[in-house]
């Protein structure tokens, strides 16, 4: 999925890291909007950790390409998405942001 999100980016996979056929079939790219790349450039990936049912605590890391993170509760990606996505969207538009503790 990250290899198609990047190309919808713009941007180059990690060389070597796009998954081979079995995975995406040959041919893929052709499938995509034909923008020259960039079509998904106002779009936002999410990756939390681990989904709690907890409660809301309104402390968590949310950093484009920190993938060191181990839970969250899904009211704090609640939260994340509705108060600081939207307000923070220069840092975070047009990235793949890992949210958690």
């Amino acid at each position: 999925m990250e290899a198609v999100v990047h190309e919808g980016w713009g941007k180059p996979y990690e060389e070597g890291e796009t998954p081979d056929e079995s995975v995406l079939p040959a041919g893929w790219k052709e499938g995509l909007p034909s923008t020259g790349g960039g079509w998904a450039k106002q779009s936002v990936i999410i990756r939390s950790a681990f989904l709690l049912d907890g409660e809301l605590k309104e402390q968590y890391r949310a950093q484009p390409g920190d993938f060191t993170t181990t839970w969250i509760s899904r009211q704090d990606v609640g939260h994340f998405i509705a108060e600081r996505l939207v307000n923070e969207w220069k840092t975070f538009g047009g990235n793949i942001v890992t949210v958690g503790n």
